[in-house]
């Protein structure tokens, strides 16, 4: 008996795999990206989804290739020379389950609600989690920044006992080491920290740019917008003052 071009219990399946590992690959990469459930959903789920339909009926092969497309292409669009390698375990992976449950769809029929109950779990937590929950009322918090401060070099004043403020805070926190531009020029890595832009966006090249050169608002400009409270000293590119600053 001929097979039919298009089902919808795989179709279902490939979506929701596909959706999951395009946003765990992401928000892995970027854990802040996409934080709106609703347009996340439309971008990795509905859209991908749609394309991936069309390919299921012309064939359930294309519709596989498709579905495996859609996280490896959103993995090579997100990450950058200075990601972990293993991220890419996350759409191989994908495409590894995706490949194994087209195969089980195919053949075994008592296997699809357990299959499309595990593709549902999988979409739900990838969009659930790792969101940002909002800030906690008379929440304060302090940015300090070392310009130039890498751990090569902060590692042994600390041993000396001649960072004992830094020490202190450390006791019990994490640390990593900061993704930063390719480029590492001060003005470009302190105005991307304050306004989440590249230099392209956010317009300040060099030490001459000042603060009426910057294209993009920066954090403290949310707050002021929101009427929050903040204080800001010796941040690059912040001459002149805005009024009441």
């Amino acid at each position: 008996m001929e097979e039919r071009p298009f089902k919808l219990p795989l179709w279902i399946v490939m979506t929701l795999t596909s959706g999951a590992g395009s946003v765990a690959a992401v928000r892995w990469a970027s854990p802040l990206a996409l934080d709106e459930p609703l347009v996340a959903a439309l971008v990795f789920f509905v859209i991908p989804g749609l394309v991936i339909g069309a390919a299921t009926w012309v064939h359930r092969i294309a519709g596989v290739a498709a579905a495996c497309a859609a996280p490896l292409l959103w993995t090579s669009a997100t990450v950058d020379g200075a990601d972990p390698f293993e991220l890419w375990l996350i759409p191989a992976a994908t495409v590894l389950l995706l490949f194994l449950w087209s195969r089980s769809l195919s053949r075994r029929r008592h296997t699809r609600g357990v299959t499309l109950a595990v593709a549902l779990l999988l979409a739900i937590v990838s969009l659930a989690y790792p969101r940002p929950g909002p800030p906690r009322e008379g929440t304060r918090v302090l940015v300090v920044g070392v310009d130039g401060g890498t751990w090569d070099l902060i590692d042994p004043l600390l041993e000396q006992g001649r960072m004992p403020e830094l020490a202190r805070r450390m006791t019990g926190a994490a640390r990593a080491d900061l993704r930063s531009l390719p480029s590492m020029f001060s003005p470009q890595v302190w105005n991307t920290i304050a306004t989440g832009y590249r230099p392209e966006v956010h317009g300040i090249w060099d030490f001459a740019g000042v603060q009426n050169d910057l294209q993009a608002g920066r954090i403290w400009d949310q707050l002021r917008l929101e009427g929050r409270s903040f204080g800001l000293f010796g941040w690059y590119c912040t001459w002149p003052p805005e009024p009441g600053d």
